[in-house]
């Protein structure tokens, strides 16, 4: 069994958005098409809450700082993909019409896993053993 797995691509991280990816849009018509190709479609969506640790307007510092969160180092970031928020929606052109499932994440980074298996499980499919992502971007944070 197939999954596709469509990682934020959400209107913050595309042209124009909080945290651009400079032709982070050119994988819609891609994720588009190749979403026939998996019995199972499901989205990630990065969905921080107001005031989210690491945003830099959290602390009064510039995106890109580094600082100590917790005791971890903290990349800061503009405010992005805020929850309810225009920059936190899919993309208008993505087509959501397969999408089983909209995992959100952006506090727990550890959280996706799970989720998907949990997806898994109620969507009555068997393990996964191929899983395909398409994201707007190639950096990870």
């Amino acid at each position: 069994m197939k999954a596709l797995i469509l990682v934020d691509i959400q209107n913050d991280f595309l042209p124009g958005g909080a945290l651009a990816v400079p032709g982070g849009d050119r994988v819609i018509p891609v994720a588009n098409r190749v979403q026939c190709l998996a019995p199972l479609v499901v989205a990630t969506q990065d969905w921080h809450p107001a005031g989210h640790g690491s945003f830099a307007s959290s602390h009064g510092r510039q995106p890109g700082e580094v600082i100590d969160l917790a005791g971890l180092a903290q990349v800061l970031w503009p405010d992005h993909c805020v929850q309810g928020s225009r920059g936190a929606q899919l993309a208008a052109r993505l087509d959501d019409s397969r999408i089983e499932a909209v995992l959100r994440k952006g506090t727990d980074a550890g959280s996706i896993a799970t989720a998907v298996s949990s997806t898994t499980a109620s969507a009555r499919v068997p393990a996964l053993p191929t899983i395909f992502a398409a994201a707007a971007s190639t950096k990870c944070w």
